[in-house]
C-alpha cells in the first residue's frame, strides 16, 4: 500500500497558501490570476484534506478542483473573452488593502480561539479564511462568476470543516455540489451575457 507520511508536515504551508489564495480570489480582477488562485487553493485545500482524511481524497479534491477550473475556464472563455465587467463603484486599493488585512486578522485570531489543539490550528486557519473570503466575494458579487467563486470557498470551507477522517459522504455530497455550483454559474454566465 502507498503511503503518503509527510502530507501532514505540509498542512500549515498548505493553511497559509489557502489564505493567500482566499485573499487575492476577493481583490484580483484579472481571470488568469483568479483562476490560478483557485486552482493553486484547490491544491493547498487537497493536501489539508489529505492530512485529515486520506491521500486518496485528497487526490479526489484535486482532481475536482482541475475540472472545475477547467469549467469555468471554458466559461470565461466563451462568455467574456477575458474581460471581467467593472463595477459601478469600485473600492480604492487603500480599501481593498483594510478589508483584506482586517480579514486576514480576523481569521487568525477566530482560528486561535476556536482550534481545539495546536494541531488543528492549520486545518482551522483555513476553514474560517475561506469561510471569510467566500462569504465576502458571495455576498458582494454583481457577477455570476465571482458569485460562483464565494459559492466555491463557502462549500470547500464547509468540506475542511467536516473532514474528520472518519466521514466519505459528507464530503462526496460537497464535491457534487461544487460541480453543481460550477455548472449552475457557467449557465447564468452565459445567460447574463445574451442579456447584455
Amino acid at each position: 500500500m502507498f503511503s503518503i507520511n509527510w502530507l501532514p508536515t505540509l498542512e500549515t504551508p498548505a493553511a497559509y497558501v489557502v489564505l493567500l489564495t482566499a485573499a487575492l480570489l476577493l481583490m484580483v480582477r484579472d481571470w488568469r490570476i483568479l483562476l490560478g488562485a483557485l486552482l493553486v487553493q484547490y491544491g493547498a485545500v487537497a493536501v489539508l484534506w489529505g492530512g485529515q482524511t486520506s491521500y486518496t481524497q485528497g487526490f479526489a479534491a484535486l482532481t475536482v478542483g482541475l475540472f472545475i477550473g477547467l469549467m469555468l475556464y471554458v466559461t470565461i472563455r466563451q462568455t467574456q473573452a477575458g474581460q471581467w465587467p467593472q463595477a459601478n463603484t469600485p473600492p480604492s486599493s487603500q480599501g481593498w488593502l483594510l478589508i483584506w488585512a482586517s480579514q486576514v486578522v480576523l481569521a487568525w485570531l477566530l482560528a486561535t480561539w476556536l482550534a481545539p489543539s495546536a494541531e488543528a490550528l492549520p486545518v482551522t486557519l483555513a476553514f474560517i479564511a475561506l469561510a471569510l473570503f467566500g462569504g465576502w466575494r458571495f455576498f458582494t458579487a454583481a457577477h455570476p462568476l465571482l458569485l460562483g467563486l464565494g459559492g466555491l470557498m463557502l462549500t470547500t470551507a464547509a468540506g475542511l470543516f467536516w473532514a474528520d477522517g472518519t466521514a466519505v459522504t459528507p464530503l462526496l455530497l460537497l464535491t457534487i455540489t461544487q460541480l453543481i455550483i460550477t455548472l449552475t454559474v457557467s449557465y447564468l454566465a452565459a445567460s447574463h451575457r445574451l442579456k447584455c
